[in-house]
């Protein structure tokens, strides 16, 4: 299986602290990868300095086996398909949700072209029924759907999503984890950032778990879930229980 995107010894300093220290990992074509770690240990630092948020110090980000020069900004690697979601979904609220999509849709498309997308990826993310609803008012979860949605106007390869279980109740988290799996399997590779490790484990085929801005280890779910210095750095005494449940 080869690597739609590499980063390669990332590293960033803010203000003196070492916030990702040498970091280097691969994303595999249509693989979803799971990115865990405690807060504050640099998981959505390593998203930024992807999508050029933040500009490194050193290292590099490859994409379809060529660099990404530095100056590459943060639309134009939107445009070449390497996107990502917010931990707090951030849609026009004063717009209603085919309003918000139809937005992005119509860049680069005639207004009939970004209609009828559209219109497609409503469907494909089950929101029609919610096309006229004001964003501002949906629950969480559709939020959180919506903002997959606009991403899809872009027709990405790599989606990373920061924490899109967070504030679902079961419920909600398991027609999620269905919906994320209905995009992978349309060949969209993901970065799966996220604390909820029942999700992690049921999810995602490979993960890199992050500790102090560095990468501890990686390795399939079941085995990383396991691991001591896993448990003492994470996710303390319940990871064996939630590793197997």
């Amino acid at each position: 299986m080869s690597a739609i995107l590499e980063v390669k010894h990332l590293a960033i300093s803010f203000g003196g602290i070492k916030a990702v220290q040498d970091v280097s990992f691969q994303i595999n074509e249509g693989e979803i990868l799971g990115l865990i770690g405690p807060n504050g240990c640099g998981k959505s630092t390593t998203v930024n300095l992807i999508t050029n948020t933040c500009r490194l110090d050193r290292g590099e980000v490859i994409y379809q086996g060529k660099a990404i020069p530095p100056k590459v900004g943060i639309t134009e690697r939107a445009k070449m398909g390497i996107t990502r979601t917010f931990q707090t979904p951030k849609p026009f609220g004063n717009l209603n949700v085919y309003d918000n999509i139809f937005t992005i849709a119509l860049q680069n498309r005639s207004h009939a072209e970004a209609r009828r997308k559209t219109e497609e990826i409503l469907e494909k993310m089950e929101l029609t029924s919610l096309a006229y609803t004001l964003s501002a008012k949906l629950p969480i979860e559709k939020r959180k759907w919506m903002d997959m949605a606009r991403l899809l106007t872009l027709n990405p390869k790599v989606v990373m999503m920061d924490e899109v279980m967070g504030g679902l109740n079961p419920s909600e988290m398991e027609s999620s984890l269905e919906m994320v799996r209905k995009l992978n399997s349309e060949g969209i590779s993901i970065l799966f950032i996220e604390h909820v490790m029942k999700a992690v484990a049921s999810l995602c085929h490979r993960v890199v778990v992050m500790n102090e801005g560095k990468v501890l280890c990686e390795g399939v779910p079941g085995e990383v879930l396991k691991r001591q210095d896993v448990i003492e750095a994470y996710l303390g005494g319940g990871v064996k229980k939630n590793a197997k449940g």
